[in-house]
């Protein structure tokens, strides 16, 4: 059986395929750090390709659920916004794949090696959050969680206003500078947003207590 189908064999069908969605989040980080390491970059974006499928599916789901009105501990609304966060944070790391693989003849000697590890991280605190949906989370570990994701996203913030300040002292040309800019760019959005995931799902923990 899938890992949706084993799932959907749960009580709440939102909450199982909320974290399979989380899933596929770890998955596209994962795949991003292949990417970074891998001698033929164009060759890892398969594995964004079948996360994306797999995604589809999930959301396909959500939306029949939703316009089917089943039951859910969690309101509708606040489903459609989380699988929708979920959605954007794999959109956002698919996205700088692309990017990567256009200006990776120019920059493939810059290091996203603490970027990565801190996205890895970020994801897998996120899957445990959105597992605890399913399990009854308490608000202590929930604000925990998200302390943790906050934290991150503090760091990466920090991290790229330092690496933007290395870019206008000159040391790269400015083409390389250009594109550097931009990645840098795209990761700061994705852990943002998954500051802003932690953040919704704190508020929905919030509500059920």
């Amino acid at each position: 059986m899938s890992l949706v189908g084993h799932l959907l064999r749960r009580e709440d069908r939102f909450t199982g395929l909320l974290e399979a969605s989380a899933l596929e989040v770890q998955a596209n980080v994962k795949a991003l750090g292949q990417l970074l390491n891998s001698v033929s970059p164009a060759l890892s974006l398969k594995s964004f390709v079948q996360s994306r499928a797999k995604e589809q599916e999930i959301k396909s789901e959500i939306d029949t659920l939703l316009c089917q009105r089943a039951s859910s501990q969690l309101d509708h609304a606040d489903i459609e916004e989380l699988a929708l966060a979920l959605n954007r944070i794999a959109k956002g790391a698919r996205r700088f794949a692309e990017r990567y693989l256009l200006c990776a003849p120019h920059v493939s000697d810059v290091s996203f090696a603490r970027q990565i590890k801190m996205l890895n991280d970020a994801a897998a605190t996120l899957q445990t959050m959105v597992a605890g949906l399913q399990s009854g989370m308490k608000v202590a570990s929930a604000k925990t969680q998200n302390n943790v994701l906050q934290k991150l996203e503090g760091e990466a913030d920090k991290l790229f206003t330092e690496a933007v300040v290395e870019l206008y002292q000159g040391r790269h040309d400015p083409m390389k500078a250009i594109m550097l800019k931009d990645l840098y760019e795209v990761l700061d959005r994705v852990f943002d947003r998954f500051r802003n995931t932690g953040n919704l799902i704190l508020q929905i923990v919030l509500k059920l207590s």
